[in-house]
């Protein structure tokens, strides 16, 4: 997963140290920091928070229900709002139950195949007449 990011790391560091060990130094930063780097590309870790996204593929046609965990703030949002928020991602004939932090939206994914990495706020989604993952 390079999305740019990993390339700006490296020379965005500043350092502050000075005196002849200061170079050294830098250096033994500068390689740590390439060792991470090509560590997180090859095993597909973002490299800035170190941490693995779950992926999950909808499939044209199905219907999926999911768990929501909103945020404080976001909790004050209407069930219509999350639902056009899930229109707009390509979900389709949409009913939200539930209020205040924990929602459950249930839809249907009309278009084809499409797989993406599932946002934080989802604690869970379960394809109807399949198993939760």
């Amino acid at each position: 997963m390079n999305n740019g990011l990993t390339a700006s790391i490296g020379t965005s560091l500043s350092f502050e140290k000075s005196g002849p060990r200061a170079s050294a130094d830098e250096g033994d930063s500068l390689k740590k920091i390439e060792r991470e780097e090509k560590h997180a590309a090859q095993n597909e870790i973002d490299p800035l928070t170190h941490c693995l996204m779950a992926l999950f593929t909808v499939r044209e046609g199905g219907r999926y229900r999911a768990r929501i965990r909103l945020g404080v703030v976001e909790a004050i949002a209407s069930n219509a709002k999350i639902a056009e928020e899930l229109r707009k991602l390509g979900f389709a004939d949409i009913t939200v139950s539930d209020s205040g932090r924990d929602r459950h939206p249930e839809g249907m994914w009309p278009v084809s195949d499409t797989t993406a990495e599932i946002p934080d706020r989802i604690v869970s989604i379960q394809e109807l007449d399949s198993a939760v993952i």
